[in-house]
């Protein structure tokens, strides 16, 4: 779920991927309530767009951990993994008084490259991604966030407090770099359960909403073919508007958006070859064209239809009486008949 206020300033980072957020995710989702008590600084934490979208559609699996020092003040560290591995990264956080959220603390910034990394496996660095990692943290395996895809905890195993989140629909080659044309055939298949909670999610949306309903609606339908349509009617649009989202997503894949823009600025050149959409959406952004400008760049400004009354039309008809017919085929028009089309049209007006 994200928040309503979005990040600004370069100086808050995205917690899985180091680079400049956009986002405002709660870790624990509020729930279709929006639960208050969720809505808390300790557990908002900045991401850029397109790890918040992995988040969502639960191709990363992300938790808080919390404790207290001897002298009482409460320690963060924020975790996150892929979906299909038990390999975790983590940072030490703290809370922001000016974003109202958990942001990097000092030391985690000085290690921004990442460090040695251990997993509930034993298998110490063996990170599968090309991704940032976190700080040298020891992570016992009851610490891994319970998730669908993986083998259930037992009573024991998992803590109060964990939330179980929903698979993946791809797997994860990296933020920014999501596959949208992966073969729906080699996904973790959600439960019916699952598909309905992700277009809740989606639903209750307030940032990057176009972007995640056309992309888990297209993989939901190359997997499910027509049944989709179940779950794609949850996701809060009209068929004719999400018709159009899906198409925009479809035609342009998430590494080719423009992460400057609105998904409303794509819109207008989504239909363009992708060479020409790259250019125009890079000079938009050096621009910073509005969506009406953009557009009147791109499909340039369409002449402005003269609208007459009839009584101008009837002016007009007098003037053409008097002046030469300009062909033969002009002579043959008669101006009775098309003051009787003139007296026809006011006749059907009312």
């Amino acid at each position: 779920m994200t928040d309503a206020r979005q990040p600004t300033g370069q100086d808050l980072v995205c917690l899985v991927c180091r680079k400049e957020a956009q986002d405002i995710d709660h870790v624990v989702n509020r729930g279709m309530g929006g639960s208050k008590e969720r809505d808390v600084p300790e557990n908002k934490v900045p991401l850029c767009r397109e790890c918040h979208e992995l988040k969502t559609l639960g191709r990363i699996v992300t938790r808080v951990k919390t404790g207290t020092f001897e002298d009482g003040a409460a320690w963060f560290v924020y975790e996150w993994r892929k979906a299909d591995s038990d390999v975790l990264i983590n940072a030490p956080v703290e809370v922001s008084d000016r974003y109202k959220c958990l942001v990097l603390s000092d030391g985690a910034e000085a290690a921004k490259s990442g460090s040695i990394i251990k997993s509930g496996r034993g298998d110490e660095g063996k990170a599968d991604l090309t991704l940032p990692r976190g700080l040298e943290g020891d992570i016992a395996p009851e610490s891994v966030a319970a998730h669908t895809s993986a083998p259930s905890p037992s009573a024991g195993e998992k803590e109060e407090g964990d939330e179980t989140t929903l698979d993946g629909l791809r797997d994860v080659a990296g933020p920014g770099d999501v596959d949208v044309g992966s073969n729906p055939k080699s996904l973790p298949v959600l439960t019916h359960e699952q598909r309905v909670a992700i277009a809740q999610e989606i639903k209750d949306a307030e940032w990057n909403r176009q972007w995640i309903a056309g992309d888990t609606g297209n993989a939901w339908i190359a997997e499910l073919g027509e049944s989709a349509e179940q779950y794609l009617s949850d996701f809060g649009y009209v068929h004719e508007s999400l018709a159009n989202i899906l198409r925009v997503c479809a035609a342009i894949p998430p590494p080719y958006r423009n992460g400057n823009l609105r998904y409303s600025h794509h819109t207008v050149v989504y239909d363009q070859p992708p060479e020409d959409r790259m250019r125009w959406l890079t000079e938009c952004a050096e621009e910073q064209w509005s969506v009406a400008e953009f557009r009147r760049q791109v499909k340039g400004t369409k002449t402005k239809a003269k609208r007459w009354t009839l009584e101008e039309l009837r002016e007009k008809l007098a003037t053409f009486e008097h002046e030469p017919p300009r062909s033969d085929e002009a002579a043959m028009v008669s101006a009775e008949s098309i003051v009787f089309f003139l007296d026809w049209i006011e006749s059907h007006a009312a």
